[in-house]
């Protein structure tokens, strides 16, 4: 008896110097594009651009949305002003509230367009002194009667006037609903048509605190923090949003690690229910779970010693607590059969483990061998996973065969039956039933296989996150949008004459929308738009300083009202005046003051800065502006703008070819996903074949029965072709996270035909009436209920992996019951030809 207290104790022991471990050693890192070894040639690539450019990944980014550009200017100029304030924050740069881009923002528009902006403003000049003069209800209806007055006796174009009666006649429809409409200046008197949505772009540089578990933790929180903290009235005006890669990946860590919290939380209580439905017995249902626990405690603080986590291999916890069980379930089980049969405890626990340890052994070989063959890809995350996984599966096989026999000895009652409802074992099907049971299933794999030839891999990480996630919603419309989407590319080179050559050759490519570097910073054909400057000057200036001229004697407000109401609503008056007519008539609702006035100050100002316009030259470009295109050793960088859709992978393909064509040495979020994809796909290739190959030496090495090795390998090829068909069914393709189930495929797929064709050495029929069938149900069983909690997690690539996982372990159970047997039976046919089958 002393012997197994000694050994319950040694396993506490090494139990406690595991979670001694895990508290102490425990990490995670969220960053997806560690997933896959530095050493592959897009890693390297990608290395050097951070490398030269840390702040194209460390960036985070606000979206400002707002239905017009006052409304986004203004939100975005408060929210930089007290972004600049926070300690957290290194670097703060929005282009639209930069006051040199401000000054300079005509230049950078096409000369044509540059013309056109300041015609529509020179012809609004006496309208917008009048307005600096009153800014009042009154002063505007006056400042607009005006207008109309002067454009009616020039017989000019009224389209300009159109739009301000559009813009009007909206701002009192809104007020009279109850909603703020403030009036859009720059939309109305520029030479854009408002409409639509106006989104601006704050980047933000994070000071990083590498002690943290999320080091762009604080940053983010500031961020948070001042975003709340805007009033109430400018915050209404547009919505906001945080994305970037430390937004991104701060949000997936903790939609990551609470749902696996929660799975393992869920998945050891389904467990821990199904052990009970399996044993009929609270006591060794208790021993099972408290077993469990402590596989997973040891394997736990394997995992922290081996480095820190990535979001793949944290997920082995729930892996560990659905396969933890399998050799407890198996060695269990066998024990209550021959108790059942008349053996005492000790003498039970004895005979079952010399029974099934040999296949217990080959099983956990197997299995381990099948995670361990990932540790030779390129796949980091995945080598982690199989590594973990691999020592994890040994560890439980030992926990098993030392603690159950040494329980048993102690507490001999563990092993009493208790009266069974049902039957465990009957009579089985007929070999006929057998044969045709295996025939229907080769008929499913068959048919499986044909769809699978669809399946594809998803390598873009954006497609794993929680797509409800505001980092994620935000990702997404500045990925639509061509002028900010993030699936650019990037070129270094030495010198300003290589960059214009290669800019300008990047620019031919059908795929490529644009390529830009510093030099394309500088505006061109600076001298004529300096000119049209120059021409609108004294316009300009007296629409922010003159004094507004009348061309009569000033009229009562109420005259001015009834006569502007007469001009709009006249037969003839276009749409936009009838409109605004029709509101004027109806009265001003309370508030419409406080609208029309919002931007007013704003927009004036924004004209009077363009007054200050010179020529720009690289050198006095902002700095953060220029940071992004010259790196601390001199070297520039090309921008690579897509043309086509970096949804499909094929158009992303083809966008990373042409880039690589004329650029080999372009680096980029297109390139990673792009080689991420054929990288894990090599390793997916190399890491199955490697263990499929290994899980088939092992069966031949421990049975030396070539009938054997084909009952126990079919199957999983079936349930393989089956899992993969539901991937294009269901539309779930594989990804950095549920790729998992290829190893898992292959070991629990191999164990379940262990342990079947063990049991039907004595016939085919027999494997059907032997404990293995009820055995190896329950412990799929209890596999299946750990990994399916995670097909409820919010992150999609956890998801996914539930989903994939649950398919694949059902598959393979129902591959090893339809086929296993069939394949066994046929042999026996075949070595005894001339006997008959009964049926």
């Amino acid at each position: 008896m002393a012997a197994p207290r000694r050994a319950l104790l040694a396993l506490g022991l090494v139990t406690a110097l595991a979670i001694a471990a895990t508290v102490g050693l425990l990490r995670v890192d969220s960053d997806s594009s560690r997933l896959l070894s530095p050493d592959l040639p897009f890693q390297v690539r990608a290395h050097g651009l951070n490398a030269a450019f840390p702040d194209l990944k460390t960036a985070i980014l606000l979206v400002v949305e707002a239905p017009s550009s006052d409304a986004a200017d203004a939100v975005t100029g408060a929210l930089t002003l007290a972004l600049a304030a926070r300690p957290e924050l290194a670097e703060v740069f929005a282009p639209s509230a930069d006051p040199f881009l401000i000054a300079h923002g005509l230049l950078y528009r096409d000369t044509g367009a540059v013309e056109a902006a300041l015609t529509a403003l020179s012809g609004a000049s006496n309208l917008l002194a009048a307005l600096r003069a009153d800014q009042t209800v009154d002063g505007f209806l006056a400042a607009v009667d005006s207008a109309g007055a002067l454009a009616a006796g020039a017989s000019a174009d009224t389209g300009g006037l159109d739009r301000l009666y559009t813009q009007a006649a909206a701002v009192w429809a809104a007020r009279r609903s109850g909603q703020a409409h403030p009036f859009a200046w720059s939309d109305t008197l520029g030479d854009t048509p408002p409409g639509g949505v106006v989104r601006r772009v704050i980047t933000v540089q994070p000071r990083l605190d590498p002690a943290r578990l999320s080091p762009a933790r604080p940053a983010l929180d500031a961020i948070e923090t001042v975003i709340a903290g805007l009033d109430p009235a400018t915050a209404a005006l547009a919505r906001v949003a945080v994305t970037g890669e430390p937004a991104l990946r701060a949000e997936e860590l903790r939609s990551v690690t609470s749902s696996i919290g929660l799975s393992f939380a869920a998945s050891l209580v389904l467990v821990g229910l199904i052990l009970w439905l399996a044993m009929r017995s609270a006591p060794r249902a208790g021993l099972s779970v408290t077993l469990l626990v402590v596989i997973v405690a040891l394997v736990t603080g394997f995992a922290a010693s081996v480095g820190a986590l990535n979001l793949i291999s944290i997920a082995f916890i729930v892996l560990m607590t659905g396969m933890g069980e399998d050799f407890l379930v198996h060695l269990l089980l066998e024990i209550e059969s021959r108790a059942e049969a008349g053996a005492e405890a000790a003498s039970a626990a004895v005979q079952a483990a010399g029974h099934l340890g040999g296949s217990m052994l080959l099983a956990a070989s197997t299995t381990s061998a099948a995670f361990f063959a990932f540790t030779a890809t390129d796949f980091v995350g995945m080598a982690q996973l199989g590594l973990i996984g691999g020592v994890g599966v040994i560890l439980a096989c030992a926990v098993a065969l030392t603690a159950i026999p040494a329980a048993m000895a102690i507490w001999p009652r563990l092993a009493i039956p208790r009266p069974r409802p049902v039957a465990r074992a009957g009579r089985g099907p007929s070999l006929r039933g057998v044969m045709r049971i295996g025939v229907a299933g080769a008929v499913v794999a068959l048919i499986a296989a044909v769809v699978a030839r669809e399946a594809r891999f998803d390598a873009d990480p954006i497609n794993l996150r929680d797509p409800d996630a505001p980092s994620v919603i935000a990702f997404r419309q500045i990925a639509a949008d061509p002028g900010l989407t993030p699936y650019r590319m990037s070129v270094l080179v030495d010198g300003a004459d290589a960059a214009a050559r290669t800019a300008a050759a990047l620019q031919a490519v059908p795929e490529v929308a644009r390529a830009v570097w510093i030099g394309d910073l500088v505006p061109g054909d600076q001298a004529a738009k300096l000119d049209l400057i120059d021409l609108a000057y004294p316009s300009l200036e007296y629409a922010v300083s003159g004094v507004p001229v009348t061309l009569e004697a000033p009229l009562p407000p109420d005259a001015v009202r009834a006569r502007l109401l007469a001009r709009l609503t006249v037969p003839g008056a276009s749409a936009a005046a009838q409109a605004f007519g029709t509101e004027l008539a109806r009265g001003d609702p309370a508030g419409v003051e406080g609208d029309l006035f919002t931007f007013f100050p704003a927009f004036v100002a924004r004209i009077g800065a363009s007054l200050g316009a010179g020529e720009v030259t690289r050198d006095a470009l902002p700095s953060p502006l220029a940071a992004r295109f010259v790196a601390a050793d001199g070297r520039l960088r090309v921008d690579v703008t897509p043309s086509g859709d970096m949804g499909e992978p094929a158009e992303m393909a083809r966008f990373v070819a042409a880039v690589a064509a004329v650029a080999p040495g372009a680096a980029g979020a297109p390139d990673q996903i792009v080689g991420a994809a054929r990288a894990v796909g090599g390793a997916m290739i190399l890491a199955t074949t490697l263990a499929a190959i290994a899980a088939g030496l092992l069966v031949w090495i421990a049975t030396r029965r070539g009938i054997e090795l084909v009952a126990v390998m079919v199957p999983l090829v079936a349930a393989a072709a089956i899992t993969a068909a539901f991937s294009v069914l269901a539309g779930v393709p594989f990804n950095y996270a549920n790729i998992i189930v290829a190893p898992l495929l292959i070991g629990l797929g191999v164990n379940s035909g262990i342990y079947l064709a063990h049991a039907g050495r004595a016939g085919a029929a027999a494997a059907f009436e032997s404990v293995a069938p009820q055995s190896i149900l329950f412990s799929v069983a209890t596999t299946i209920a750990a990994f399916g909690t995670l097909g409820f997690s919010d992150h999609r690539g956890t998801a996914s992996m539930g989903i994939l996982l649950t398919v694949a372990l059902t598959a393979t159970l129902v591959a090893s019951f339809t086929l296993t047997p069939a394949i066994l039976a046929l042999g026996a046919r075949v070595r005894r030809p001339g006997r008959a089958h009964p049926g």
